[in-house]
């Protein structure tokens, strides 16, 4: 995986090891990193994720953008860690997997960047974004 940080204050964590946090801009790197990417009604049965674009019958997360219900960049992250070492990052993505369902026995910790006004999601109700600067983040706990 190829990252490039044109912010200071941004980074993702990987397991145990953070990459950026106090950038210089456009300050790069290149690690090997095991990703998976999932699409329409597709599951990750070893991580707990699953990921679809129309809304399953019980579903935890759905990814809005303002302009277009049927989006092909989404542009921000978001990292799912389910607390026993899996992770799973997820950037600049399309509505086909608008719809995210977590499995409910692991505890997860759920990292967000918005890198576009309009975009959020609605999780557990609330909804995160959607009148963002660029750059807005947050993490939640489950």
């Amino acid at each position: 995986m190829k990252y490039t940080f044109y912010e200071q204050d941004i980074g993702f964590i990987i397991g145990d090891t953070t990459y950026g946090g106090a950038n210089q801009y456009g300050e790069s790197g290149t690690i090997d990193v095991q990703l998976k990417r999932m699409y329409s009604d597709e599951s990750d049965n070893d991580g707990g994720i699953s990921y679809s674009s129309c809304a399953p019958e019980e579903w935890q997360i759905e990814f809005i953008d303002l302009s277009s219900d049927h989006y092909n960049s989404w542009e921000g992250q978001i990292a799912f860690d389910n607390g026993v070492g899996d992770v799973e990052v997820i950037e600049y993505f399309s509505s086909e997997i608008k719809y995210v369902t977590l499995d409910n026995s692991y505890s997860w910790t759920i990292n967000y960047t918005f890198y576009e006004h309009d975009i959020g999601f609605i999780f557990d109700g609330i909804t995160y974004g959607l009148n963002n600067q660029y750059g807005d983040s947050g993490t939640i706990r489950t």
